[in-house]
């Protein structure tokens, strides 16, 4: 089974740190991560090694929360701490870019049941590309599981009061960084 590649996953359940989905980001796996990595470097943006399979580029915000504020997780070690379950339940090199505090919209709909407001949500390790090439992977953990399920790109704001964008956006005045498409 080809490994799908995550847009979005959202974060949480670290002992003492927070509670369930806490925190979101743009997650980048597989040739995103690449992608992503390359357009970083080439930018010079900064690029932080937590661990071994984890990488985080604190400059680049793919999600972004509407209608209220959001904060960022800035202590690397609390990063490590947050995406090191995500990394090991996926198997696979992470790249994060900017992680928020989640949303209420977001956070309430997933401490309500996940499965009720994604598209054919199944364990990470069994997920299959749905037919439809508008829907979005959204990575998250529920019952000691991580799970990806889908939705529209359009719904996020409607349904989570956030958006995603694929392109690596810095946080800085500089040029938007486009990505090449293959």
């Amino acid at each position: 089974m080809t490994p799908i590649e995550i847009s979005l996953a959202v974060l949480g359940a670290v002992s003492g740190v927070a509670t369930l989905h806490s925190w979101y980001t743009g997650l980048n796996t597989g040739d995103r991560l690449n992608q992503i990595l390359n357009e970083a470097r080439e930018s010079h943006l900064k690029i932080e090694r937590l661990s071994g399979h984890i990488l985080y580029t604190p400059s680049i915000q793919q999600v972004h929360t509407i209608n209220e504020t959001s904060s960022r997780v800035g202590d690397l070690r609390e990063l490590r701490e947050i995406l090191e379950p995500v990394q090991m339940g996926l198997n696979q090199d992470i790249l994060s870019t900017a992680v928020l505090t989640t949303p209420s919209k977001l956070r309430q709909a997933f401490q309500t049941d996940p499965f009720e407001v994604l598209i054919e949500t199944r364990p990470a390790a069994r997920v299959k590309r749905p037919a439809n090439p508008d829907l979005l992977p959204i990575l998250f953990h529920d019952g000691g599981t991580y799970y990806v399920g889908w939705q529209t790109r359009g719904a996020l704001p409607i349904l989570f009061n956030c958006d995603y964008s694929p392109d690596a956006t810095p946080e800085t005045s500089s040029p938007r960084i486009r990505l090449r498409r293959k």
